[in-house]
C-alpha cells in the first residue's frame, strides 16, 4: 500500500464511500481507489483555492484535503436536491465544521450553479483570489446540458496551470451524459487530459 492509498482507504473508512442511495451513511460517492488514483494530481497542484459543484456531504473536500494547501479556501455549491432525501443537511454542515476546525476556510453556497445569486456570491468570494481558482471539480447535475454549462461557466476562471476535475465521465444514459462532455474536451485537443475508469471514471483537465 503506497502512501497516498494509505491516507485515501484511511479517510473513507472513517466517512463512509460510495454509497449514493438516499439515506446511506455514505460521505464520499467516489471509489476510494479512483481518490487514490486522483490523489498525485492534486499533491502536486497544492489548490490553495477549491470549487466544487456538487459538494453534496463534504466527503470529496475531506478526502483530499491532506494534499490541499495549508488554509486553502473551500467553496462549495449545491442545489441541496439529495439533501432533502436524507440527512445530507447536517452532515455537510458538520464536515464543513471539520474541515474548518483543521484550518481550511470553508464556504458553501446552496443553489443550483446556473443561479445567477450563486454566480455572485461566488464572485464575490473569489475577489480576494483575483477572481480565479486553483481545482475545479464538476460534479453536480449529470444530463449532458447542466454538465456542458458547468465547464463552459466555471472553467475559464481555474488559473493557468491549475486542474478541473469530472466525475462520472463514463455515465451516458438516457438521463446522464457527461461521456458525451468528456469526450468533447478530448476531442478540441486543446488540453492535457488524463483518465481512470474504476466505476463510472474521473477525468483531470490540465488548464
Amino acid at each position: 500500500m503506497n502512501a497516498y492509498e494509505h491516507v485515501v482507504k484511511g479517510r473513507t473508512a472513517h466517512i463512509g464511500i460510495a454509497n449514493g442511495r438516499p439515506g446511506s451513511v455514505a460521505k464520499c460517492l467516489q471509489m476510494d481507489s479512483e481518490m487514490v488514483w486522483l490523489a498525485p494530481f492534486i499533491h502536486k497542484l497544492e489548490p490553495r483555492t477549491i470549487v466544487e459543484i456538487g459538494i453534496y456531504k463534504g466527503g470529496w473536500q475531506y478526502v483530499l484535503c491532506p494534499w490541499f494547501a495549508d488554509g486553502a479556501h473551500i467553496i462549495g455549491i449545491d442545489a441541496m436536491i439529495r439533501h432533502r432525501q436524507d440527512d445530507g443537511a447536517d452532515q455537510l454542515d458538520s464536515m464543513a465544521h471539520r474541515l474548518r476546525a483543521d484550518g481550511y476556510r470553508v464556504d458553501i453556497l446552496k443553489g443550483r450553479s446556473d443561479s445567477n445569486d450563486v454566480q455572485l456570491a461566488l464572485k464575490a468570494l473569489l475577489a480576494e483570489h483575483g477572481g480565479e481558482y486553483d481545482l475545479l471539480h464538476i460534479d453536480g447535475a449529470h444530463d449532458y446540458g447542466s454538465a456542458r454549462y458547468d465547464w463552459d461557466t466555471y472553467s475559464p476562471c481555474v488559473r493557468e496551470g491549475g486542474l478541473t476535475v469530472l466525475h462520472d465521465i463514463g455515465t451516458q444514459t438516457s438521463q446522464m451524459n457527461v461521456k458525451r462532455l468528456w469526450d468533447e474536451i478530448k476531442a478540441e485537443g486543446v488540453y492535457v487530459t488524463h483518465e481512470v475508469y474504476e466505476k463510472n471514471g474521473i477525468g483531470v483537465v490540465e488548464m
